[in-house]
Parts: C-alpha cells; sequence; structure tokens
C-alpha cells in the first residue's frame, strides 16, 4: 500500500488487509509494520542461548506491527477508513 523512510532510517510499510464483507459493507484493516534491528547491545541482558534460538527463528530483524481496523464500514467510506493516517 504505502512505505515510507523514516529520519532514523527505519522503513515503515502499510499494509492494507481489507476486503468486502457482504452487500456494500467491508471490513476495513490497515497495518502498519516496522522491521526492528536486533543489535547487540539490546540483548546483552538475555543469556546467550537464548539470543541464539530468537535469531535462528525470526532473523536479525524483529517486526513490530499495529493493526487499525473497523468491521460493516459502508463502501462509500472505506477508502477514507483506510488511508494512513500523517
Amino acid at each position: 500500500m504505502e512505505r515510507r523512510e523514516l529520519p532514523n532510517g527505519v522503513t515503515l510499510e502499510f499494509w492494507d488487509d481489507s476486503r468486502r464483507v457482504v452487500g456494500d459493507r467491508w471490513y476495513v484493516a490497515v497495518r502498519a509494520v516496522v522491521p526492528v534491528p536486533l543489535s547487540d547491545h539490546q540483548v546483552d541482558h538475555v543469556a546467550p542461548e537464548v539470543v541464539e534460538v530468537v535469531r535462528n527463528e525470526v532473523g536479525e530483524n524483529l517486526c513490530f506491527q499495529l493493526r487499525e481496523q473497523k468491521n460493516f464500514v459502508a463502501e462509500a467510506e472505506v477508502d477514507a477508513r483506510r488511508r494512513p493516517r500523517r
């Protein structure tokens, strides 16, 4: 849907998970996703074996996600509801 580069170098992505429910009614959902680098200084208080398991499972980035959603939205309101806020 949209991708923004933030001043701190992090990329913020917006995903549109909306879908028609019935007739002219929609489930509108916008998901914001930010990958957060898993750096050594963030995990220096965590046991090394735990850090290794996390890195093996998710890689070098953890993914923070926030979803805003509303159900049974009239079709005329869908575009306004799915626009990311500035």
